[in-house]
């Protein structure tokens, strides 16, 4: 079976009632960022690839998207369906090359339907299976699967007084965090921000990459935050001063304006509310062995 590696396979290439991504029966809990609350964000410590046993940084080189197999990308598809019958799904397992796009049948389906509705060779009703907000068949795009410990998502926050994070307790399943494509962006970017100003060993990722190496060691590694824009806004205002609220200048149509997408940020300390904390992303041994 051919090996998955993200510079090669984990290419952007293309409310949800049904998962199909990970098969029914495994012994898996899968994470997908809460946005909507208030305030909310999904905080994860991403955890280190494994090679004959043994963890392994998080890249092979400092080559753009070179991640080991901490890190999963794959054209899938999120949403497709109509009301409470919705399902989100893999297209094709991109490492085992053995379909291609363009012989998929959701992609055969979907461009088909495409091309009549364009043409208006098809009942009006069609329309909304393609252009309906949202469609019934939305686009191809991406998820991207990583192994992790959380330790906040939406309102729910995994670490306090009698509690572990998720995917660090003995009976815990094995804990993958899933991310859209539009979540990802800003993160993937970090992770491939070299250090400019280092002139040592470029495979010392923990100081030839500006953000570290985010799995490994064990005794390191980072939290990576992901949060809305509308929700960091918030956030930036808790850090302000009592007279910086008067020193901004009013915009036309601020009341219109609402940020739009995502950013992340990769830390040494755990961030709540706005606040740092003294949590490190550190994994103690017996912790590992048990995950």
């Amino acid at each position: 079976m051919a090996k998955y590696r993200y510079a090669d396979h984990g290419k952007d290439e293309t409310q949800q009632s049904g998962d199909l991504t990970v098969r029914p029966g495994y012994n898996v809990t899968v994470v997908k960022p809460v946005f909507r609350a208030k305030d909310s964000a999904i905080i994860f410590r991403p955890l280190p690839a494994i090679d004959n046993g043994e963890p392994i940084p998080y890249r092979y080189t400092t080559a753009p998207n070179d991640f080991t197999d901490w890190i999963r990308t794959y054209p899938a598809v999120s949403y497709a369906g109509a009301g409470k019958t919705q399902y989100s799904f893999i297209l094709y397992d991109v490492a085992a090359g053995i379909e291609q796009a363009d012989q998929n049948p959701y992609i055969i389906m979907r461009n088909a339907i495409a091309a009549a509705v364009k043409e208006g060779s098809v009942p009006g009703e069609w329309n909304t299976l393609i252009l309906g907000n949202p469609p019934v068949l939305p686009k191809p795009s991406t998820l991207t699967f990583i192994r992790a410990i959380v330790y906040s998502c939406g309102n729910t926050l995994y670490v306090g007084k009698n509690k572990v994070p998720l995917g660090a307790a003995k009976k815990d399943k094995l804990v993958i965090v899933k991310l859209s494509k539009s979540a990802l962006k800003s993160m993937q970017s970090q992770l491939n921000e070299v250090n400019s100003g280092y002139v040592g060993d470029p495979y010392d990722y923990e100081n030839s990459m500006k953000y570290g190496d985010p799995t490994f060691p064990l005794s390191g590694g980072r939290f990576i935050r992901i949060m809305n824009r509308e929700n960091l806004e918030k956030e930036e205002v808790l850090e302000m001063e009592e007279g910086d609220i008067f020193s901004g200048a009013r915009s036309s149509d601020e009341t219109e304006f609402k940020p739009k997408g995502y950013v992340s940020f990769i830390e040494k300390n755990l961030v709540l509310a706005g606040k740092k904390t003294k949590i490190t992303p550190s994994i103690p041994d017996k912790v590992w062995e048990s995950i």
